[in-house]
């Protein structure tokens, strides 16, 4: 049976306890994720919320509405040219057009 990390199981022991487990925000805010994280999966559970709670939901929202628009290009064959430019032309909600209009439209 593997060993539980000591790290998750503090954390779990805080968190039971009521205590706060969260690292301070000034050491996500002031250096940024790459330098708060010591490559650690358990770091990883503490700072990723911390750094999106920094994020207005909308710049969120809006992330992941293009990244929907690109996975959509590709899902539909398109090479990485035509998708930069299916997701440049298109804003659609979550749909780019079809690979041959997005072709017809990149030639003319």
């Amino acid at each position: 049976m593997p060993r539980p990390n000591k790290a998750a199981a503090q954390a779990r022991a805080k968190r039971r306890a009521g205590q706060s487990i969260f690292v301070p925000a000034k050491a996500v805010s002031d250096s940024g994720y790459r330098k708060a994280s010591d490559g650690k999966f358990t770091t990883a559970k503490v700072l990723v919320p911390q750094c999106l709670d920094m994020c207005e939901t909308l710049t969120i929202r809006r992330f992941f509405r293009k990244m929907w628009r690109y996975m959509d290009a590709y899902r539909k064959g398109l090479d990485s040219r035509q998708t930069a430019f299916a997701v440049h032309k298109y804003k659609s909600h979550r749909r780019v057009g079809l690979p041959n209009e997005i072709i017809a439209l990149m030639e003319s």
